[in-house]
């Protein structure tokens, strides 16, 4: 049995269905695959949250698959594979609000992940006008978002 950590059940696209058993995705069809081809047949996935995942724990796991991106930091505590999907950043917003330009997006009261690669960005580059609220998880990012808290991400 290869057991995979991973940090956001279900995540769609990548986790989908129980979150117990995921059924379909892109990492839970690679973690099959890689099971396979293994010759270990089953897979356990290993819900890990993703800030421990990055500092190197993967909760007793064989192996991590979580949407990450390698750092410095993280590649002193794990190894990475060559990487297996290519995504570019994007912003969440609200239907009906205008994010076409950086002065528009420094407008925005942002939620931003603090594990997240792309937060240095958002405080460095985009320099929102209002201080972002920053979170531990993607997850919270959504629940604030759903509450109404936060144009983007």
């Amino acid at each position: 049995m290869l057991a995979v950590a991973t940090a956001f059940l279900p995540a769609p696209g990548f986790w989908e269905g129980d979150p117990a058993a995921p059924s379909g995705g892109f990492e839970q069809g690679l973690a099959a695959a890689l099971a396979e081809r293994l010759g270990l047949g089953r897979v356990r996935v290993v819900q890990v949250p993703f800030a421990r995942i990055a500092a190197g724990d993967l909760g007793g796991a064989d192996l991590a698959l979580a949407q990450m991106t390698p750092t410095g930091e993280r590649e002193r505590v794990a190894d990475f594979t060559t990487p297996y999907l290519a995504a570019q950043p994007g912003v969440l917003v609200r239907a009906g609000v205008e994010a076409a330009d950086l002065s528009d997006l420094q407008e925005l009261r942002w939620v931003i992940s603090r594990v997240s690669t792309l937060t240095p960005i958002v405080r460095g580059r985009v320099r929102p006008n209002d201080p972002p609220l920053e979170v531990v998880a993607t997850p919270m990012v959504y629940f604030f978002f759903s509450f109404g808290i936060g144009g983007s991400w």
